[in-house]
């Protein structure tokens, strides 16, 4: 298992201990610290990233995201075509 294996199957165990659904989601970057999903616009201060990314996105860049508070978002991996 690696290391999004495992940061996806935690967060899959907490949202299933806290009976809420935790959706993840697709966001686009619009900077490096900002992004988009839907309708709604999340900045630095509503955003944690997966220790691996920090540094690496950029805007238009396409990442999975999850809810795991009430005005916290975590990014969780980048998304890439095949």
């Amino acid at each position: 298992m690696n290391a999004y294996e495992k940061f996806i199957k935690i967060i899959r165990e907490e949202a299933a201990r806290s009976k809420k659904n935790h959706l993840i989601k697709l966001a686009e970057m619009t900077g490096k610290d900002s992004c988009r999903t839907g309708t709604l616009e999340l900045d630095k201060d509503d955003l944690i990233v997966n220790e691996t990314l920090k540094g690496k996105l950029q805007a238009g860049d396409v990442v999975l995201i999850t809810q795991i508070s009430e005005e916290t978002f975590a990014i969780l991996a980048k998304a890439g075509e095949l």
